[in-house]
């Protein structure tokens, strides 16, 4: 039986295998928006915001520093808007683990709203929509209206 040899010119692998390069390139690039919109999906709803909030600079410090964010003064208090991507990037380099301004108080809220509010609870689903609605709670939400909120669910705790 004849040996028969299967050419394929070197140009057609080049171009298939760089093609598929691009391919896995592209979907891990878009990778962390996708699991961040899947996450926010499974949330049904976002929080409504806090229904009255009478707090004066002390007391705004005094929230913000028990939630666990660090400000030696009230000017201090800010959100930082994240990204998926950003989020992801905190995972990989030890120079961005620190959380960013407002992250704590937004995942607070977060995690408070996702107790009642999931479509699939298992643990990863949790997980990735509590990632998702803080990510989206900075980038929609004044640090003021997070300071109300956080006092309002604290406010709440207390009552029980």
């Amino acid at each position: 039986m004849p040996f028969i040899k299967i050419q394929m010119p070197l140009r057609r692998v080049v171009v298939i295998s760089v093609f598929a390069l691009g391919a896995i390139l592209i979907i891990l690039a878009l990778l962390p928006g996708i699991i961040y919109f899947a996450g926010l999906f499974n949330i049904d709803g976002r929080p409504d915001f806090a229904q009255t909030c009478q707090l004066n600079s002390a007391q705004k410090l005094a929230v913000w520093r028990e939630i666990g964010e660090k400000s030696p003064y009230e000017n201090g208090i800010a959100v930082r808007p994240m990204n998926p991507w950003m989020f992801v990037a905190q995972f990989h380099s030890a120079t961005l683990r620190k959380p960013h301004a407002g992250e704590r108080a937004a995942w607070f809220i977060a995690r408070n709203h996702n107790m009642t509010h999931l479509g699939n609870r298992r643990m990863a689903w949790w997980h990735v929509s509590g990632a998702a609605l803080t990510i989206w709670l900075t980038r929609h939400w004044t640090a003021e209206q997070l300071l109300c909120k956080a006092s309002e669910i604290q406010a709440q705790r207390v009552k029980r």
